[in-house]
């Protein structure tokens, strides 16, 4: 059973430009004026939601990624039963 499953349940987050790739999870508040936002605190907010997501993440300008991990799924084409958590298969 992966981390992210509940009740044998694959969880997906599609983000948009909420979140343009997996780095900025990791970035600092300072990296964070690097992305182009007009409104920084609803922004702000939003990369916090997305923080406490637990599953897979299909952001705006990167690969799909594990939540817990931030490894990203590295295949063009993939069937998501038989993806692991370190996303690397």
């Amino acid at each position: 059973k992966l981390p992210h499953q509940e009740n044998g349940r694959l969880d997906w987050l599609v983000t948009g430009d909420a979140l343009s790739n997996r780095l900025i999870l990791q970035s600092n508040q300072q990296d964070r004026f690097l992305e182009h936002h007009a409104d920084y605190p609803h922004y702000f907010q939003s990369l916090e939601k997305i923080k406490t997501f637990k599953g897979f993440i299909i952001p705006a300008h990167d690969r799909p990624f594990h939540s817990e991990t931030l490894e990203s799924i590295r295949q063009r084409i993939f069937d998501v039963t038989t993806l692991k958590s370190d996303c690397n298969n």
